[in-house]
């Protein structure tokens, strides 16, 4: 299936449902002030998280539309994610929902690593 957008907005209903299910519950238990989201598709769990006044940041592939973004395009970012990159912050949280499995084998310790 290809990344276009009719993926991401099917994906985006089943996300958005999981996520105003579980952003609060793990708001309480955290309090991240700052949450990165890596492999974050459209941005439909960052957008959960930011009405709880966290500060958002959201990493993708070149597929990733940024008219398609459900949140700010100044917090998202395009990259490879078979490959290190560096976004010269630290955050409270890093969340990665449904992409390790797509991540080539050769490429999965980098991954990890990240």
């Amino acid at each position: 299936m290809p990344y276009n957008n009719e993926f991401f907005d099917e994906l985006a209903i089943g996300a958005k449902k999981s996520a105003n299910i579980l952003v609060p519950i793990v708001y309480e238990k955290l309090k991240p002030k700052s949450v990165l989201d890596v492999g974050c598709g459209i941005g439909s769990w960052l957008k959960v998280w930011s009405e709880f006044n966290v500060d958002i940041f959201g990493v993708d592939g070149e597929w990733v539309k940024e008219e398609s973004l459900d949140i700010a395009k100044d917090k998202f970012k395009h990259v490879d994610l078979e490959k290190d990159f560096d976004l010269e912050t630290k955050f409270d949280l890093v969340t990665t929902l449904e992409v390790a499995e797509h991540i080539h084998e050769e490429n999965a310790s980098q991954f990890v690593k990240l």
